[in-house]
């Protein structure tokens, strides 16, 4: 029977089968490159976390899985987290005051729950 159906009707023979895809997956996917725009579109002074070959990143953030996207999130995530208690030195906490990295933190922080909740 299916092998009598043309292009067009896969989409509705996956319906039929299988039903209606949930689009939580999407959703998260796409929030995650959200975040990941963000981190990647921050100035070096907000995400605290130098980035090497950002084209290269950007191109490789639209195409890999979910999986591999959160995983560098985190990953970016957790560098900063140390970078911001002093536990991995950076040239840029240095010359930036204790107060103002407060204030760049809160900004950055904002963005990131932007992206995650989907205003962004």
């Amino acid at each position: 029977l299916f092998l009598e159906w043309g292009r067009a009707c896969w989409a509705h023979r996956n319906l039929l089968l299988f039903g209606p895809s949930s689009s939580g997956h999407q959703q998260r996917r796409k929030r995650l490159q959200d975040e990941a725009k963000v981190w990647l579109n921050a100035p070096r002074t907000e995400s605290l976390v130098p980035l090497n070959n950002k084209r290269r990143l950007q191109r490789d953030i639209t195409r890999a899985t979910t999986e591999t996207i959160a995983t560098w999130v985190t990953r970016q995530n957790q560098l900063r987290k140390r970078i911001r208690n002093k536990k991995k030195t950076s040239i840029i906490t240095n010359f930036i005051s204790e107060a103002d990295l407060q204030n760049i933190n809160r900004a950055f922080h904002s963005k990131l729950l932007e992206a995650r909740q989907g205003i962004r």
